[in-house]
């Protein structure tokens, strides 16, 4: 048994090294290497005879060589004194890799060396050394194992000599068919991070300063300090409140437009004019349905326009816009949201963990008898269904609030549709710029370990060539090494592209859904002809962990990641979202019903969920083409009857202000927590060894909280500021006639109160005029301003109150209604 031999079989495992490499101490090994026989020849002579053809190896074998020696010489001569302090040495040889225990009930084979032993030995005692990690494939009988080793060893031995050892050990040492997939070494120096390192301080400089200003503008601004030029008197908004009839064909509606909806309104050279005089109005807070885009013709250069664009960076600002209250949103969108982004997090935390986890095999037989833990892991690709529902739901909600507002004179044009999707850009690209450059060049570079590595890990490959899919939307289409987990994103504004489509079809025509139901059956044929043309597997993840990737790859392009496969969920969204927000409500239903609705939505659920797993052959294949229409239909039942008071008792502790900050966060929480996840998991010292699905929760919970800390941050320094920069130059509020103003106001009308509460625009200094703060009228609009009718019955709800004569005006003191 020889030194090289031993280092050599540390890559990879065999019946005879299991055997036989550690049953003696190291200094019988050493004396069998070194030590000669009676022709004075050593086994350490006989192996480089294999290499002497190998000129390039010889620095490596003979750095070899004389680690051993110097080793060997420092046993033989040290007493038990000495021997307490050994030398860098015998140091090397301790910090090679072992037979972990229990190799018999594992699955992937992992033989880690001590890295850190052996990166002391770089950085303290200056040795020329470097931590080699090899990873490759033993197939040991008919099965096929992976296995990860990682040894210590000198500098003279580079990458590809490592590969012609182990080719040797193919031919002379080993029965088993060995395959290596990649050899890396890493010696501690990054002259690549010392290049990045001067830009990447400059950018994040840059914004701290960026922040920083900003706030500071913002606080001068507020305090009167900075003159404005080129400004007209404010407009402000006052409120009284009038009793109306209650009516039963009236529904509360919730918005989300603040976020997701815009447009432009073609209001004449009279708004125009306006504009300026508009700009004042703090329009941060403004909802979305009252602000229009203006012409870029009304935006000068002077010193208004350059405070508004530094007070957006304000972080006070950001974190008002954050953490502010919100009466409409769609009820259980913040549940929902919150649910699907843990849920992600665990099915990503425990896949992704099977690469660095050597008791698969113990795990998978108890995940066996546990079925909500394999349930919830192998259909956690319902979450992004649930994503692209909400998505949908509220994107359709606020452009139906936003038509609604603005009467018949608004017609969705072209310029609307390109308007939403430069809207969406505007959401997703610079958060996903920086992102990218982040991980580009950063992320390599933030953590050493034997599994990490600095040219680039699973998903971290980023260069000019890998992020272009990024930012064209089209990675789902063309799977990139860089960070591949964002094919959501395109996925996701491909199906955007077809909003304003089924919307037109929506508004213009009475059975409009019908096209949307078309779709989503379309959807379901596609499916159908994939599965009984390439013969797929009803679950992908099953697949992959039985080591079928051929058909599971396949399943990934033309199901998983498809927007024909995965369009269903997002056109019942666009429905569900657009029926919400109409007068014709539920109504009062009767217990039975509601309770019968309730345990459809309940059963929709649980069959999209659990179904897979039924042991009839008859069921997987048509509950794998159909559970995802299922899944979204079960939660748009549930949407709509929350959206009319009828709810789940946990859903109405949940489901209102509570989880708001944590939904508002779900976009950095997606961006962020794979970085982390793969950090964690590539910067370990040894392989874990989880007994059960258990185990993983603890690690989903900790990344779920630093996910929601880096999502912080992204929103406060990224998507906000951006949020109030587009609604401080591109928006304005609306100008609007005294009376159109009564008109429209008087139809916001609530579900469950009397009252309702109109909005008259005085110029400032009027008489009549209060004297509140136009930021403080505004929040008031945010809180009540909501638009609940369709236009079809907003006439006839006119005509019935001005036939009853019910509409009685009040003073200010009266009860305000917050519902809608």
């Amino acid at each position: 048994m020889n030194l090289v031999y031993l280092i050599l079989v540390s890559f990879l495992p065999s019946s005879a090294f299991v055997s036989c490499s550690f049953t003696k101490s190291g200094k019988q090994i050493l004396q069998q290497i070194f030590e000669g026989d009676k022709d004075n020849h050593t086994k350490f002579n006989k192996f480089q005879e294999l290499f002497k053809n190998f000129e390039d190896d010889s620095f490596c074998i003979n750095s070899l060589g004389n680690i051993g020696k110097s080793a060997l010489k420092f046993l033989s001569e040290c007493s038990s004194n000495t021997c307490l302090e050994p030398n860098w040495a015998v140091r090397l040889i301790d910090s090679l890799p072992t037979k972990p225990p229990g190799l018999s009930r594992k699955g992937p084979f992992f033989f880690i060396g001590d890295f850190e032993t052996c990166k002391e030995l770089w950085s303290v005692e200056h040795r020329q050394v470097h931590y080699c990690t090899l990873k490759g494939t033993v197939k040991l009988g008919s099965e096929t194992l992976p296995v990860t080793t990682g040894v210590c060893l000198p500098s003279n031995c580079h990458e590809n000599q490592m590969s012609k050892l182990l080719n040797l050990a193919k031919e002379y040492l080993f029965n088993e068919t060995i395959h290596v997939d990649s050899v890396y070494c890493s010696h501690g120096t990054d002259s690549t991070w010392s290049v990045k390192k001067p830009f990447v301080l400059f950018s994040l400089f840059f914004i701290l300063a960026l922040l920083t200003i900003g706030t500071l503008t913002e606080k001068m601004n507020r305090d009167g300090l900075i003159k404005k030029s080129n400004t007209k008197m404010r407009r402000m908004i006052h409120k009284k409140s009038f009793d109306v009839t209650r009516s039963s064909a009236v529904s509360i509606s919730e918005d989300r437009s603040d976020r997701e909806s815009c447009g432009f309104d073609s209001s004449g050279e009279s708004e125009d004019n306006e504009s300026l005089a508009n700009s004042s109005v703090n329009r941060q807070f403004a909802p979305s349905i009252a602000l229009t885009y203006r012409t870029l013709a009304t935006i000068s250069l002077s010193n208004s326009l350059l405070v508004n664009i530094l007070s957006a960076f304000s972080v006070r600002s950001s974190l008002t816009y954050l953490f502010r209250n919100s009466t409409r949103d769609v009820k259980l969108v913040n549940l929902f949201r919150v649910c699907s982004s843990f849920w992600v997090i665990f099915s990503h935390t425990c896949l992704f963990s099977l690469h660095f986890t050597d008791t698969i095999r113990s795990v998978a037989r108890k995940g066996e008898s546990v079925v909500g833990w394999r349930n919830f892991m192998m259909n956690s690709s319902l979450a992004v269904d649930t994503f692209l529902f909400l998505s949908a739901c509220v994107a359709s909600y606020s452009i139906r609030k936003k038509i609604l507002f603005r009467g018949s004179s608004s017609n969705f044009s072209i310029i609307k549709c390109l308007a939403l999707l430069g809207h969406r850009c505007l959401r997703l690209l610079p958060a996903l710029s920086l992102y990218l450059l982040f991980m580009g060049l950063v992320y390599n570079h933030l953590a050493d370990g034997p599994f990490w590595n600095a040219n680039g890990m699973f998903g971290t490959e980023c260069n000019v060539t890998t992020i272009w899919p990024h930012f064209a939307f089209v990675s789902n289409f063309f799977p990139s090494t860089c960070v591949p987990w964002l094919w959501y994103i395109s996925l996701d504004f491909q199906l955007y592209l077809t909003l304003p489509i089924v919307i037109f079809f929506l508004s213009k025509f009475r059975f409009g859904f019908t096209f949307a139901i078309v779709l989503c059956i379309l959807a379901l044929v596609y499916r159908s002809l994939m599965y009984a043309i390439y013969t797929l597997p009803a679950n992908m993840f099953v697949e992959m962990l039985s080591g079928k990737f051929e058909k599971a790859e396949l399943s990934f392009k033309l199901l998983y990641t498809s927007p024909l496969s995965r369009c269903p969920p997002f056109f019942l969204g666009i429905l569900t979202g657009w029926y919400i927000c109409q007068i014709r409500y539920l109504g009062t239903l009767r217990s039975i019903t509601s309770f019968g609705l309730k345990i459809l939505a309940v059963s929709l659920l649980a069959f999209a969920l659990f179904g897979p797993f039924f042991y009839s052959e008859f069921l997987t294949y048509p509950h794998a083409i159909s559970n995802r229409i299922l899944w979204a239909s079960g939660l748009a039942i549930l949407v709509v009857l929350a959206q009319n008071g009828y709810n789940f008792g946990v859903f109405k502790v949940f489901g209102g202000q509570t989880l708001v900050v944590l939904s508002r966060l779900s976009f950095g929480v997606y961006l962020s927590h794979e970085p982390i996840l793969l950090y964690y998991l590539n910067s370990l010292r040894q392989p874990m060894s989880p007994t059960s699905f258990g185990y993983f929760m603890f690690i989903t919970i900790s990344i779920y909280v630093l996910s929601l800390v880096c999502a912080f941050f992204i929103a406060i320094s990224i998507e906000v500021p951006l949020l109030n920069l587009e609604r401080k130059l591109l928006m304005t509020t609306r100008n609007m006639k005294e009376d159109t103003m009564k008109d429209r106001m008087e139809r916001h009308v609530s579900f469950g109160d009397t009252e309702i509460e109109k909005y008259e625009v005085v110029e400032e200094g009027d008489v009549d005029g209060n004297d509140m703060d136009p930021s403080e009228n505004t929040r008031q609009w945010i809180e009540t301003g909501q638009l609940c009718l369709q236009r079809s019955d907003i006439d006839m709800l006119c005509a019935k109150q001005e036939e009853k004569a019910n509409v009685k005006i009040e003073d200010d003191d009266g009860k305000t209604s917050t519902s809608c």
